[in-house]
């Protein structure tokens, strides 16, 4: 098998196999779990307020910003039906999150403040594995699907999902799915070309969300599956300017291909440069974060430009070690388990709650998006239970003084990739 996927894809086999690992399966129970764990929870008419005003607010400025750049009228499918809203909580001074959730959009992503977890893939071999995948995310009311050029399974939930269009079983506009830009993608000419390929395999007009995968750019090969293109050894880069490449991808939702854009794995020079240039402003960034690498000063930047932040690896990425050793040849790499630490261990006991639960609730706290990657039902069920305890401040404090600006996913074992002027991991953030 391994020299078949050297050959298909020429490239290292030990890249495939990293590029494999790097997908991860998922199938969410956000919003039945929202309502079978806190259905009954109530909420009072302030808060219900609060949240819809919270809601309406980031999507009308996401929409307006982009309306005014491609001149075109927003979409009204993400506007809250306030009326009903409105008659809901003037029947009752308290209502629950059962009654209000049917009529809020809970599953876009940019309310994915309240939630914990994203439907992602990997180990998905064939079509039934993710018919199954998705018909029980589907089922349970889940809408956010999060995929990339670079994990190959495009194909596969695009067949999956055309088939639940053509019987009716759900609706195009009641998704919201995102892609993500190769780095051999980047050149501003093959932009739209790699965005296009990946809504051919999606079988879609379009998709919510594209985001730059990462800001190294690569060369390309005669294969486009090849997404990062070696040679001798080494990650053969390319230099390109990525306010050229972000003018392209504003040009995607000019012309309709992605209602919205953002970034991925990019630190602040990088952003305010494409953030000075830009008519079309990022909508999100999302980067690895969690107890060891809390990135307190990235995230109030992008608070400042009213980007929203997200964060990848939440749990610190406890199986990464590993795979490092094994199959990167990094047979001395490692560094601590952010799930076994002592100091996280005690706060847990506190609360009675898991190791991962505080770490996300931590991130969640401070209005952080949280995206930790789970096959298994029984953790998808722990991660979402969160929204029934905080964290008192000064527990808020020990966890922030577990910072070591510890990061597991600097992508050294792409050999080449750190020596590259838009490596973005050399600066502080």
């Amino acid at each position: 098998m391994a020299r078949r996927l050297e050959k298909w894809f020429r490239i290292e086999v030990r890249a495939v196999i990293q590029f494999l690992w790097t997908k991860n399966v998922a199938a969410s129970e956000i919003r039945r779990q929202i309502i079978e764990v806190y259905g009954d929870k109530v909420m009072s008419r302030q808060q219900v307020a609060k949240w819809c005003r919270s809601f309406q607010a980031r999507r009308e400025h996401v929409e307006n910003r982009n309306m005014e750049a491609s001149g075109r009228p927003s979409s009204s499918r993400t506007d809250i039906n306030t009326a009903r809203v409105e008659e809901i909580i003037q029947r009752d001074r308290r209502v629950t999150v059962r009654e209000i959730a049917s009529e809020l959009d809970l599953s876009y992503g940019n309310v994915q403040r309240i939630v914990t977890d994203e439907l992602r893939y990997s180990k998905i071999k064939d079509k039934e594995s993710v018919r199954k995948v998705v018909t029980e995310a589907i089922d349970a009311g889940y809408r956010y699907f999060d995929t990339a050029f670079s994990y190959m399974n495009e194909k596969l939930l695009g067949k999956v999902l055309n088939e639940m269009f053509q019987n009716g079983k759900i609706k195009r506009e009641e998704l919201f799915i995102a892609s993500k830009l190769p780095l051999n993608g980047m050149q501003p000419d093959t932009v739209e070309y790699f965005c296009k390929l990946s809504l051919n395999a999606l079988q879609l007009e379009y998709v919510d969300l594209y985001l730059i995968h990462f800001p190294v750019p690569s060369k390309r090969s005669d294969q486009d599956m090849e997404f990062l293109v070696f040679e001798d050894g080494h990650a053969a880069t390319d230099d390109i300017d990525l306010r050229e490449t972000w003018k392209a991808m504003e040009s995607l939702a000019e012309n309709g291909l992605a209602k919205s854009i953002g970034l991925s794995n990019c630190n602040k020079k990088q952003i305010q440069r494409i953030y000075d240039s830009a008519t079309i402003k990022p909508t999100v960034l999302q980067v690895e974060c969690h107890a060891y690498l809390p990135q307190y000063e990235l995230h109030e930047f992008c608070q400042e430009l009213n980007i929203s932040f997200t964060a990848y690896s939440p749990l610190g990425s406890p199986t990464h070690a590993e795979f490092a050793r094994n199959f990167m040849g990094m047979k001395d790499y490692n560094p601590p388990t952010l799930l076994e630490d002592k100091l996280l261990k005690t706060i847990a006991e506190r609360y009675k709650k898991s190791s991962a639960q505080i770490l996300l609730r931590y991130l969640v706290q401070r209005d952080i998006l949280v995206i930790p990657k789970s096959s298994k039902p029984e953790r998808i069920k722990e991660n979402i239970q969160i929204f029934d305890f905080s964290l008192e401040e000064e527990d808020m404090k020990k966890l922030k003084s577990m910072s070591r600006g510890l990061r597991y996913m600097t992508m050294s074992f792409w050999k080449g990739c750190d020596n590259h002027s838009e490596y973005p991991f050399s600066d502080p953030y």
